[in-house]
């Protein structure tokens, strides 16, 4: 077994900006499955943000490591890796880590912890995700929510998108709550959604259309139910 000991696999031979070399990359990791007698590659660490920069290099790699992974859960060969999340909280990541999701920006962290996971699942990259407690001035409030999607949950009856959520107490890093937030994902998912529509869409409508007729499209709609008395027709695509 060959152990790529990098802070960052995904940005090696990076640019100044961070952006993912993905020649480079697919080189680096071909060359290395090509080596003779080489059974199984293993990546120790990777950042988040160049995942979502570059999805095609994930699908150039992804393969690879697949092929060369110790790993197998449930009968499936993955390859994995471990992320940093580190925190939950767009304030703590502003104020102790503003440069981690670069090329973007601290605000869009949720949006990139999520998109990237879900990106390396699709190829069979299946992420561990540490976080780091008792950050300085962390709060209560500074909820973790883990979101990770696995399509292939489908033949296990279970949802694509899990999702859970752990209060830490700031003084101890202790948990004190593990609850989980598959449900509270979707119902706030369709708020926003319904939110938005209020603002946008046109007023009093009375014609509702999704496309899909999965978990999201139900509580879209539980939402513009509550924000619109109006509708009279919901009409589904799939």
């Amino acid at each position: 077994m060959i152990i790529l000991a990098s802070e960052d696999i995904f940005l090696y031979q990076c640019n100044d900006k961070f952006l993912p070399n993905r020649e480079a990359i697919s080189e680096l990791i071909k060359s290395i499955a090509a080596v003779p007698g080489m059974e199984f590659i293993q990546p120790a660490h990777a950042a988040l943000a160049p995942v979502v920069c570059d999805p095609e290099m994930i699908e150039e790699i992804g393969p690879v490591l697949r092929e060369k992974s110790y790993w197998i859960t449930n009968g499936t060969r993955h390859s994995s890796v471990e992320v940093g999340m580190e925190t939950g909280s767009i304030r703590l990541m502003k104020k102790y880590m503003p440069r981690k999701m670069l090329p973007f920006k601290p605000e869009e962290w949720h949006d990139v912890v999520t998109k990237a996971i879900e990106i390396m699942n699709e190829n069979y990259i299946w992420p561990l995700a540490t976080l780091i407690v008792g950050l300085p001035e962390e709060t209560e409030k500074d909820t973790v929510k883990v979101v990770n999607s696995h399509p292939e949950n489908r033949k296990y009856g279970l949802p694509t998108v899990m999702a859970t959520i752990i209060l830490i107490d700031p003084r101890t890093g202790a948990p004190k709550a593990i609850m989980g937030g598959t449900w509270i994902t979707a119902l706030r998912t369709g708020a926003a959604g319904a939110i938005a529509t209020k603002y946008l869409a046109n007023p009093n409508p009375k014609t509702v259309g999704f496309v899909g007729a999965g978990t999201q499209a139900r509580t879209q709609l539980m939402g513009l139910q509550i924000v619109f008395k109006t509708i009279e027709e919901v009409r589904v695509w799939t």
